[in-house]
């Protein structure tokens, strides 16, 4: 690459250098702000579960103390099984999203700490350059390697 007049390769080399590394730690920011969101979506889901599954149980605990009153009583049971479809729904869609061994928030906790690891030793390879060749990557992409290609 030819250096402006007056700036010597070192120094662009230099600069360019400098600008990578901005470019890396941004990067790495915004991975960071995308995880934390879809650490925040996944917590959400399962309170909504948990949710759902506490009024099911709430709604059916009041339709077996309404034995006295028919009409109290099955409005309490259709609530109830409103509520519990939610949760069977929610439930199914987590599960579909590929996460069905999570089941609380501590199954979360342990995943996410477990993604987190696996995130850091992603980064510290990327970081030392201790990645794959080009080669390796291509054949990985058309699935030559025995697996699919994501």
């Amino acid at each position: 690459m030819a250096s402006p007049k007056g700036v010597s390769d070192a120094d662009v080399e230099k600069w360019l250098k400098e600008g990578d590394r901005v470019q890396w730690f941004r990067a790495e920011a915004e991975m960071y702000r995308w995880l934390e969101e879809s650490e925040i979506k996944l917590a959400e889901l399962l309170r909504c579960i948990q949710y759902f599954a506490k009024m099911a149980n709430i709604w059916t605990q009041l339709a077996d103390s309404s034995i006295d009153n028919p009409g109290k009583q099955a409005y309490a049971r259709r609530t109830a099984a409103q509520f519990s479809e939610l949760s069977s729904t929610a439930r199914s869609q987590l599960d579909k999203a590929g996460y069905p061994h999570i089941h609380d928030l501590d199954g979360l906790i342990h995943y996410l700490q477990g993604r987190r690891n696996e995130l850091k030793d992603a980064i510290n390879k990327a970081a030392t350059g201790d990645l794959p060749h080009e080669e390796e990557c291509d054949s990985e992409k058309d699935g030559k390697d025995g697996s699919e290609a994501l």
